[in-house]
């Protein structure tokens, strides 16, 4: 069975450029193009990892992050902010709201698949406080 991933961001063109990157490695993509549809495929779809984009039309990341969190079918799912924001005040929002990982854009696939390899093979953890 092939792990899931949710690729959450309005930018058509970098959702293509995860969804072969990833698919190549062999990991199922599903995707959604807004914060809130991301939340709602969280929940349908309960991804092994869940890449969100921060600035997105209808519900930001920031929100969708806090929204992922705070229901227990998704609380656990590792997330990882993918963002061109490189400001320090986003880093600490992004880990405020509950992501477990932070990078920046424009990113290298092959590091972002290797990245994203190294999280799939660490044993889940079970968050508290969150």
């Amino acid at each position: 069975m092939h792990r899931k991933i949710l690729v959450v961001d309005d930018e058509e063109p970098i959702v293509d450029l995860i969804k072969v990157t990833l698919n190549a490695s062999g990991y199922d993509v599903i995707t959604a193009s807004n914060g809130k549809e991301g939340l709602e495929k969280a929940v349908e779809e309960l991804p092994d990892l869940i890449i969100l984009d921060v600035r997105m039309p209808v519900m930001d990341g920031f929100t969708a992050c806090k929204n992922i969190r705070a229901n227990p079918v998704t609380a656990n799912i590792p997330i990882v902010f993918l963002t061109a924001s490189t400001q320090k005040a986003s880093f600490e929002k992004a880990h405020t709201s509950g992501c477990d990982y932070f990078r920046t854009k424009p990113f290298d696939p092959v590091e972002l698949s290797e990245f994203v390899n190294s999280i799939l093979r660490k044993p889940a953890v079970k968050k508290s406080g969150i």
